[in-house]
């Protein structure tokens, strides 16, 4: 009895090992600053509000979406131009703080955009404008608050935020304005989530459209496109070679 018990203790105890031991699996939410503007009305009540820009992925593990961490993969903030790389961001899910520390060659910054709740990866949240305020020094000192914008998710392939994957991404990618020009894994992406999702949530409702309909609007774009020039970084003749096999469908590692 006592063996048999020991047993049952054991197998247990395995499988709770086993469980823990399994990798949980990550997830990555892409979001825009959309239409944000600053305007320096503290220390300069004439000037004109000038806009933010950028974008960064929230990496979770899925079920535990409050825990992840953030960073950006691109930003402009007004009046401060060095590389992001020397900026301290905190990106916490009702809020997102920018700062410079110290006195670095006359530039400051300390910028926070406050949410009027947690972002999420399903929806857009808006900006605190009541709260959300920056110092920023450039030789000239800016203060002020932010008067309008919101953190947008964007779904995959959605490569101009506009909310949804269409023909304007596709020649977003072909003229080559996206991070990493051009990279076939973006355009597998914008293939995959060719349609009228308008968000992540609505992507999750709508039915994906049939693989062939994102083929034939690419070979129609590149019927068109033989009948123009082409851009000098499609003269490449390995990236035409990429594109001619996505479009037959064959593998990409062959």
């Amino acid at each position: 009895m006592i063996r048999k018990i020991f047993k049952t203790c054991t197998l247990s105890m395995l499988l709770v090992a086993l469980t823990t031991m399994t990798p949980a699996q990550s997830a990555t939410v892409t979001y825009v600053l959309e239409d944000i503007w600053l305007l320096p009305d503290l220390s300069h009540p004439l000037a004109a509000a000038r806009q933010m820009t950028g974008s960064f992925e929230w990496i979770y593990e899925e079920g535990d979406f409050e825990n992840g961490s953030g960073q950006f993969a691109d930003l402009f903030i007004p009046w401060y131009n060095p590389d992001i790389g020397d900026l301290n961001i905190n990106i916490d899910l009702g809020s997102i703080e920018f700062t410079l520390p110290g006195n670095f060659h006359d530039l400051g910054v300390d910028l926070t955009l406050f949410l009027v709740d947690s972002f999420r990866p399903d929806q857009a949240v808006a900006v605190d404008t009541a709260r959300s305020m920056f110092d920023i020094q450039q030789g000239i000192s800016y203060k002020g608050h932010a008067v309008s914008g919101s953190i947008v998710p964007v779904h995959p392939g959605d490569f101009d935020y506009d909310g949804d994957v269409d023909g304007a991404d596709f020649l977003k990618w072909q003229r080559g304005e996206l991070t990493n020009p051009p990279s076939l894994s973006d355009l597998e992406v914008w293939q995959a989530n060719f349609g009228p999702a308008a968000s992540p949530m609505a992507a999750a409702t709508i039915a994906a459209p049939e693989p062939g309909s994102a083929i034939l609007f690419m070979m129609a774009l590149a019927c068109g496109l033989a009948m123009q020039p082409r851009p000098s970084f499609l003269r490449d003749v390995p990236h035409i070679i990429a594109l001619e096999r996505l479009l037959r469908g064959e593998n990409n590692s062959s």
